[in-house]
C-alpha cells in the first residue's frame, strides 16, 4: 500500500471516527445524590431508538458542570436550580428541561431538647454548601421561627441568633455529628439518613425542612433543588433526540423509586460514592421526581424569590424569564 493510500485511510478513519464521538448525547450529573436517578444509566448505558449512545458522566463539584456546559462538552446536565437559573441570566443558552429533585432536607440532631428551630436560639448548626440551597432554606425558615442566620463564632451568640458554620462538606459533617464532635447540621439525603442510621440512636431527625417551607403561608407543598438543563442548541436542533434522553432519564428514575432495595447496589456501582445499605434506606425519602419545566415554574419561582431576598447574585440578580422553561 502505498503512502498516499495510508494516509487517505487514516484521515476517513478520523473522520468517521470524530462523527461517532459527535453523535454520542453527553448527560453529566453531580457525585452524590444528585445523580441516583441516573444510576441505571450508568452501569448499563442507554442506546436511543434513533441509534444515538448516551453516555452519563458523573462529576464532583457544580463548578466543574458549568465549566463543561460552557464548552458544549455536556449535552445536557444535572445542577442545582438557583445555579441553573444565575447560568441562564448570565448569558448562557441552557433551557430548563425538568425538575428532578425537590426538598430533601433535615435538621439532626444529637440534643433531645431540640424539637423546633426555635429552640436552636443561642446555638450553631453546621451546613455545607454556602450559598446554595440549603443555607438560603434554612436562612428563610429561621427568619419564620423568629431567628437570625449568622455567622458562626465561639461565643456571644444572643438567644435569636442561630450560628451558621460552612467549615465542612456534607460528608465530615456526617461523620462528625456520628462521632459526637457536633451536636446540630442541616442535611440533605442520604446523608441525614446516614447520621441516623450510625447514630446508634443518639441522632434523630429533629425537624423536616420541607414541612416548615410547605406550613408558611403563600408557599408551594415543596420547593425544588435539582434541575435537568439542556443546551439551547440541542433544544432547537435535535428535538427528536432530547426527547428520547428525557424519556429514558424518566425511566431510569422510575427504575431506582420502584425498588430501592434493588436500586442500592446498582447507586454503588455507579460510581457516585454512595453505599447500598444507604441509598436503599434513602432513595424512599429523597423526593426524587421528574416535573417538566412548564408545570414547575411556581416552584422554581417560590424558591428562587428566597435566593433574590438573601443573597440576589447568587442567581443573576433577576427571575429567569419566560425563555428559561422549556416548553
Amino acid at each position: 500500500m502505498t503512502m498516499k493510500k495510508k494516509l487517505l485511510i487514516s484521515l476517513f478513519l478520523a473522520v468517521v471516527l470524530a462523527g461517532a464521538g459527535a453523535d454520542t448525547f453527553v448527560l453529566g450529573t453531580l457525585k452524590g445524590p444528585s445523580g441516583v436517578g441516573l444510576a441505571p444509566m450508568i452501569v448499563e448505558p442507554v442506546t436511543l431508538d434513533n441509534g444515538i449512545p448516551v453516555e452519563v458522566v458523573a462529576l464532583g463539584a457544580p463548578d466543574v458542570m458549568v465549566s463543561r456546559i460552557i464548552n458544549r462538552e455536556v449535552d445536557a446536565a444535572v445542577l442545582p436550580v438557583n445555579l441553573a437559573a444565575k447560568l441562564y441570566n448570565a448569558g448562557q443558552p441552557i433551557r430548563l428541561a425538568a425538575i428532578v429533585g425537590n426538598g430533601m432536607l433535615s435538621l439532626v440532631s444529637r440534643d433531645t431538647g431540640v424539637g423546633n428551630l426555635a429552640d436552636l436560639g443561642g446555638d450553631g448548626v453546621y451546613v455545607a454548601g454556602q450559598g446554595s440551597t440549603p443555607e438560603f432554606v434554612f436562612r428563610f425558615l429561621l427568619d419564620k421561627a423568629g431567628l437570625s442566620g449568622v455567622q458562626d463564632r465561639s461565643s456571644g451568640l444572643a438567644s435569636t441568633e442561630v450560628g451558621l458554620n460552612f467549615s465542612m462538606p456534607y460528608p465530615e459533617i456526617t461523620a462528625s455529628i456520628i462521632a459526637g464532635r457536633i451536636d446540630h447540621a442541616v442535611l440533605p439525603e442520604p446523608f441525614a439518613t446516614m447520621a441516623v442510621l450510625r447514630g446508634q440512636g443518639a441522632i434523630r431527625k429533629a425537624a423536616d425542612l420541607q414541612e416548615l417551607w410547605a406550613r408558611v403561608p403563600g408557599n408551594e407543598e415543596d420547593y425544588p433543588m435539582t434541575a435537568l438543563v439542556v443546551r439551547r442548541d440541542v433544544v432547537e436542533d435535535e428535538p427528536e433526540t432530547l426527547e428520547l434522553v428525557l424519556e429514558a432519564y424518566r425511566e431510569s428514575l422510575e427504575t431506582v423509586l420502584a425498588d430501592p432495595q434493588a436500586a442500592g447496589p446498582v447507586v454503588e456501582r455507579s460510581g457516585l460514592g454512595l453505599q447500598a445499605p444507604v441509598a436503599a434506606q434513602a432513595i424512599p425519602v429523597t423526593n426524587y421526581v421528574y416535573i417538566p419545566a412548564v408545570e414547575s415554574r411556581q416552584k422554581v419561582e417560590g424558591l428562587l424569590r428566597v435566593f433574590l431576598d438573601f443573597a440576589p447574585p447568587s442567581i443573576g440578580g433577576k427571575l429567569p424569564d419566560d425563555g428559561f422553561y422549556l416548553r
